[in-house]
């Protein structure tokens, strides 16, 4: 993208070299991975496959979600949350990622339920 017409926001540099590492503009955004991220990263079994569904809740959202949802879809989310790995925020099944298909089976939901449910 070019970005020679905009304002430059904010400027990271190398504090040992000096270096200008990123200029980010107004309107870009911006993720900063930290080493102790891409170690995990690295280490961990995060490779999901392209066109799979997978499933991710954060953390601490349940009082929120209990407000917006039926008693049967709130029911649901608790029953899933026991399988959210505290590492990164994604359901898991024998430290695998866990796609619908997988956990409408642990959890004895009908499939097409479980999936207009998690929709």
């Amino acid at each position: 993208m070019n970005n020679t017409n905009k304002e430059i926001k904010e400027i990271h540099i190398n504090p040992f070299t000096g270096e200008i590492q990123r200029e980010i503009y107004d309107g870009d955004s911006v993720k900063v991975i930290r080493d102790e991220q891409k170690k995990h990263i690295s280490s961990y079994k995060t490779k999901f496959n392209k066109g799979v569904p997978f499933m991710k809740m954060f953390m601490n959202t349940l009082p929120e979600i209990g407000k917006q949802l039926s008693n049967a879809e709130f029911a649901t989310a608790v029953k899933i949350s026991e399988f959210l790995s505290y590492q990164n925020g994604v359901l898991e099944w024998d430290d695998y990622p866990a796609d619908l298909k997988t956990m409408s089976e642990i959890l004895d939901i009908n499939y097409d339920v479980f999936r207009r449910t998690m929709s």
